[in-house]
C-alpha cells in the first residue's frame, strides 16, 4: 500500500498532462500511487496516460466516457480500488514543486484535512495567489456559502 494515492482527473486539457505527470515523478517522496481518470478524455490526453502508465508501474489509467458534472462519480469510484493511506488531488492542469508531497505530510499531522496554497500562473508571467486559511471562520462560511478555492473544482 502506497503512502499516498494521487488522483488526476481529466477531459480536455491532453498537452498540460503530461507536465502535471512530471511534476509528481519529480516529487522528493516517492511512495505514490497515481490513478488518472479519463473523464471522457481527449484523444491526446489518452494517449498520453496510456504512455506514462506502460512506463510507470505506479500508474494506472481508468478510461471512463464522460461523466456527469466535473467527473466526481468516476473520482468516487476510483478512490474505491485504491490503497493509499493519504489521498492527494493533482489537477491535469496543475504542477507541483518537487517537496509537495513531503509537505503534505507536515500539514496532514494532526488534522484530518490539509491544502496547500494555489497560486495561478499566466503566460504573460504574472500570477494570482488564491489565499485560504480555513482556521479562519470569514473562509469556512465562503467555502460553505460555495465558494471553493481548493481542488478539486
Amino acid at each position: 500500500m502506497a503512502k499516498f494515492t494521487v488522483l488526476t482527473s481529466t477531459y480536455d486539457n491532453g498537452p498540460t498532462l503530461e507536465y502535471a505527470i512530471e511534476s509528481l515523478r519529480a516529487q522528493s517522496f516517492g511512495d505514490w500511487e497515481h490513478v488518472i481518470v479519463g473523464d471522457g478524455a481527449v484523444d491526446s490526453a489518452r494517449e498520453i496516460a496510456q504512455r506514462y502508465v506502460a512506463e510507470e508501474r505506479r500508474a494506472s489509467f481508468i478510461d471512463s466516457p464522460k461523466g456527469e458534472g466535473r467527473g466526481e462519480l468516476l473520482r468516487h469510484a476510483a478512490l474505491q480500488q485504491t490503497g493509499g493511506e493519504l489521498i492527494c488531488y493533482l489537477n491535469d492542469d496543475d504542477l507541483w514543486l518537487t517537496d509537495h508531497l513531503i509537505e503534505m505530510l507536515r500539514l496532514i499531522e494532526g488534522v484530518d484535512f490539509a491544502h496547500s496554497a494555489t497560486v495561478a500562473a499566466f503566460a504573460d508571467g504574472s500570477y494570482y495567489p488564491y489565499l485560504v486559511d480555513l482556521s479562519l471562520p470569514y473562509y469556512r462560511e465562503r467555502m460553505q456559502a460555495g465558494d471553493n478555492w481548493i481542488s478539486p473544482l
